[in-house]
């Protein structure tokens, strides 16, 4: 699992690549807390390149959401693939998590927040 960062405006965007599983060196939550303690306040994930998530790191999503929402900040997620999107919809999380289809969508999302 990599993951790099890079900023679109005031986005931090996060991307993500390969398979997303406990033990795999990277967990999410983490880093998110460290862009918040930085005065973060818009953060999107990039799920394009994730092949697999195992439950830990849905719950590292989720986590991260809510630390993100615990401090007046905005965590969303874009690029979902297919197996993604049903797990996240299996589990009801697109109803918290708001996925978007892609970059552009996510981006326009904060700016109507």
């Amino acid at each position: 699992m990599t993951c790099s960062e890079r900023r679109v405006d005031d986005v931090v965007i996060l991307a993500l690549r390969g398979r997303f599983v406990l033990g795999a060196g990277f967990r999410l939550r983490p880093r998110v807390v460290e862009l918040l303690d930085k005065g973060e306040r818009q953060i999107a994930l990039d799920m394009a390149g994730v092949t697999y998530m195992d439950s830990t790191s849905v719950g590292d999503v989720v986590m991260s959401w809510k630390e993100a929402t615990d401090t007046d900040a905005i965590l969303r997620l874009f690029g979902l693939g297919e197996r993604l999107a049903q797990l996240f919809s299996f589990h009801h999380l697109n109803e918290i998590l708001e996925p978007f289809v892609d970059e552009a969508a996510a981006i326009a999302s904060f700016e109507a927040s």
